[in-house]
């Protein structure tokens, strides 16, 4: 077997005891996606070191989602959901049996050392309850980059490093007991579900570790990618939001959330208001200006975003110091 590199934390007490290698089933929630399930489900199958079991949960599909696997359906457990939405992945972690479930969309893959890999990770370190590989971006068919090339993975303070965004990929094993523990995935929400969820976990104590390498490939189309940026952004605006509220964290915490939720809510805003979105943007640039803890220039600057929703990206100061410079509708869009 490969040799792979880890990125942990610290263990929290005394050195990590090797136990016997956990078992792992894998999580495949689907919804419309009988034209690229086939790819996914293969890609659980043809696992190096093999998943107790593969389980689909169908999220209300009407396309002919059974047909797309049958050559292997006697290898797959295939559950049915009315549609709910992300949260499906809860009818699945219900009827898994493993030590740890894994999760996989139904447009990605895994690569075939993807499972080896980490039960190698939790062998040497037992007491992670959170277990997550790099991902490879494949964009239009081709490879464009890693998700830790840009998103370094924290070994050290993970809490608030969780806090300020989300540092675990979809293709991630969470060990089924803590799941369970913490309530799976928020049925409330459709977007963000799986950063809200990692959240409750590392808030709640758990610790992620990394294989550092990209065993799981994630793929878009150009159109995708832009169709999904302000629903993103949205979604991780109200997990944001909601985690900021919450009564478990601390004064620092809150306060150090501060400034990463009003660049989030002013990115929501702008990118809201390009894709048609005027009456959400405004929203969003209305609950900014009645914000106390913000400069008046800030806040005045909020409402003429309220006033113009579709324009003001042309004017938009930064945000990430205080001087006042004009943005063009260029630069604003190169960091979208």
């Amino acid at each position: 077997m490969t040799s792979f590199k880890f990125r942990v934390p610290a263990p929290t007490g005394g050195p990590a005891v090797n136990t016997r290698r956990p078992t792992f089933s894998i999580v495949v929630p689907a919804y419309e996606a009988a034209d690229v399930i086939e790819r996914a489900v293969r890609s659980a199958l043809a696992q190096t070191e093999r998943a107790t079991e593969v389980i689909v949960v169908d999220d209300g599909s009407t396309d002919d989602l059974t047909s797309a696997w049958l050559p292997v359906s006697h290898q797959i457990t295939l559950l049915r959901s009315p549609h709910v939405g992300p949260s499906v992945r809860n009818v699945g972690i219900r009827h898994t049996e493993a030590d740890f479930v894994a999760f996989l969309d139904a447009d990605d893959e895994l690569e075939p050392e993807f499972l080896a890999a980490l039960g190698s990770l939790a062998a040497y370190r037992p007491d992670l309850d959170v277990l997550t590989t790099d991902a490879r971006f494949v964009i239009d068919g081709r490879p464009d980059g890693t998700f830790y090339e840009k998103n370094p993975f924290p070994v050290d303070d993970q809490r608030m490093a969780m806090l300020r965004g989300c540092f675990i990929t979809t293709k991630t094993a969470v060990r089924r007991s803590r799941l369970l523990e913490v309530g799976g995935f928020d049925a409330r929400l459709k977007h963000g579900e799986d950063w809200e969820c990692w959240l409750r976990l590392v808030l709640s104590g758990s610790r992620v570790g990394l294989v550092d390498a990209p065993l799981s490939r994630y793929h878009l189309h150009g159109g995708q990618i832009s169709a999904r940026r302000g629903e993103s952004l949205r979604g991780r605006l109200e997990v944001m939001t909601s985690t900021r509220a919450r009564p478990d964290l601390t004064d620092t915490e809150r306060l150090q959330l501060a400034r990463p939720l009003r660049d989030l809510s002013v990115r929501a805003a702008l990118t809201s208001a390009g894709e048609g979105g005027v009456s959400e943007s405004r929203r969003i640039w209305l609950d900014l200006a009645r914000k106390p803890e913000w400069t008046r220039p800030f806040r005045a600057s909020a409402l003429v975003g309220a006033a113009i929703p579709r324009t003001v990206g042309l004017y938009w100061p930064p945000i990430r110091d205080r001087t006042m410079k004009l943005r063009t509708l260029t630069s604003w869009r190169s960091r979208r």
